[in-house]
């Protein structure tokens, strides 16, 4: 019944919310404000689906720092969750075909997220360099290396992208836990689930240099996400 009522609310909380996000970057094309009316608007978008979140290890956080926010990636509620909750200036790279639905994609492009087509290594190689330029004005950039969502909560294998960019930056990577968002909206549905609330970890910051062995590094970030995952995740 949730996804029946809460669909007319969401179609206009996206419209009015995200023309007010537009009109904004006239005055601020850096996007400052924009962030935070997105902020808003996604915290109406998951209280509107009904979406408890717990969040942990915040004390961890240096918000005057920029990261490379490495999450997992469960549902596409993740997005709202994370713009909602992570208390940081930031940018998204995305999947390119989000930039393509009206009012949110334009949102997404005008305010400066990064756009990325996984086919092209040609285009992957501009979305890095696009993230290097806003990391270089104090920018955090966040990144699911997962590429993509699975279909019971279980995480996939990390794309090193993200830890490329890091080490290139000599920039701490932030990992971040997302915890049952894919009980509620699972890849391939519809209609929203009732759920226990989604758990959303932040975890120490890990300090990178450029001597690491990528995969390694990779392969440390994603033990420290992985690991707060519930059991049938």
């Amino acid at each position: 019944m949730r996804s029946l009522y809460g669909i007319p609310i969401l179609i206009l909380n996206t419209v009015v919310m995200g023309t007010l996000s537009l009109l904004t970057l006239i005055i601020d094309p850096r996007g400052r404000m924009s962030h935070v009316i997105a902020r808003y608007w996604s915290r109406c978008i998951l209280y509107t689906c009904g979406v408890r979140v717990e969040r942990h290890g915040l004390a961890e956080l240096d918000r005057a720092t920029s990261y490379i926010v490495i999450s997992n990636h469960q549902s596409i509620l993740d997005i709202p969750i994370l713009v909602a909750f992570l208390p940081l200036h930031f940018r998204i790279m995305a999947k390119k075909i989000l930039f393509l639905i009206p009012f949110m994609g334009w949102h997404l492009w005008l305010s400066g997220h990064i756009a990325i087509d996984r086919k092209s290594l040609r285009e992957g190689a501009r979305a890095l360099l696009k993230a290097a330029q806003k990391v270089k004005r104090g920018t955090s950039i966040l990144l699911f290396p997962e590429g993509t969502r699975g279909l019971d909560g279980r995480p996939g294998p990390f794309k090193l992208g993200g830890f490329r960019l890091a080490q290139e930056h000599q920039l701490p990577i932030l990992p971040v836990t997302i915890d049952g968002s894919w009980r509620i909206l699972p890849k391939g549905s519809a209609w929203l689930r009732s759920a226990p609330p989604v758990h959303l970890t932040f975890h120490p910051p890990v300090c990178v240099h450029g001597d690491e062995v990528r995969s390694d590094l990779a392969a440390q970030v994603r033990e420290t996400v992985v690991g707060p995952l519930s059991p049938k995740a």
